[in-house]
């Protein structure tokens, strides 16, 4: 009887084991070549001297951009190429992405700022809200709601133990009110990142039209420059309104700009 339960557990087992295995073995194999891809595109980055070798490179990272969860270095290291490649617009796009997962990585901001200054082109002036919550441009979304949850939990957790002392009261308090800084902050943040179709101009220059045609007027004086950043208004088959700080609403061909 003892042995039958031996048998037994050890067929269970190893049949846990082969159903583990089956269906781990192809992620761990995707995640081998896609390790094995990437390593390459860096070697051909170090290796590129032309504008159409960065190009190569700067494509070559597409590939590895199909999942949900695409690394910063994936996106890092295509806008390098890209800037290599001298294709501003879509490099700061690709920084400008970099940052929502990494907003405290300095060689991206870094990078970011020399894209723009290269584009010939100012970078974005705070606003109200940049001054409010200075800190939210440091902070992911997901961090922004860790640190809500932990200041709720200790203001509960004070509240249950319902310390009467002075300082018991401040910290209560100030933890309230920091949760409902932190709420805002973050309400605020998902506007801008996930509510709020961003983008800049790819093209050399684009004449922004007063409609979705050609054959409207031009909506500014000057075409609109590779770099330029943009927040978009409206889509409407091949065209996007776009509204650029400081100059005003116009439409322009999506093929003429990347939007995130």
């Amino acid at each position: 009887m003892a042995t039958d339960t031996m048998k037994t557990r050890f067929v269970n087992t190893m049949l846990l084991v082969w159903l583990c295995t089956l269906f781990s073995s192809p992620t761990s194999i995707a995640a081998i070549d896609e390790q094995s891809e990437f390593r390459q595109l860096e070697q051909q980055f170090q290796q590129a001297k032309t504008k159409a070798q960065f190009i190569a490179v700067a494509t070559g990272y597409d590939a590895l951009k199909t999942t949900d969860s695409v690394s910063v270095s994936i996106i890092f290291n295509q806008a390098n190429a890209w800037l290599k490649a001298e294709e501003l617009g879509r490099a700061i796009a690709g920084y400008r992405q970099a940052l929502r997962l990494a907003p405290r990585d300095e060689s991206i901001r870094r990078n970011l700022n020399l894209a723009i200054q290269k584009a010939g082109h100012q970078s974005q002036q705070p606003t109200i809200m940049d001054y409010a919550f200075f800190w939210k441009d440091r902070l992911t979304i997901s961090s922004l709601a860790m640190l809500i949850t932990i200041a709720i939990i200790a203001a509960g957790a004070l509240f249950v133990l319902n310390h009467r002392s002075r300082f018991s009261v401040s910290v209560f308090r100030f933890l309230v009110v920091g949760s409902l800084t932190l709420f805002v902050s973050f309400i605020v943040k998902i506007n801008e990142e996930e509510h709020t179709l961003h983008g800049s101009v790819v093209a050399n220059s684009t004449d922004a039209k007063k409609g979705p045609a050609a054959s409207y007027e031009s909506a500014f004086s000057k075409p609109l420059t590779d770099g330029l950043e943009f927040c978009v208004v409206n889509q409407q088959q091949d065209w996007i309104e776009v509204d650029v700080s400081g100059i005003g609403l116009g439409w322009i061909p999506k093929t003429d700009a990347v939007v995130y």
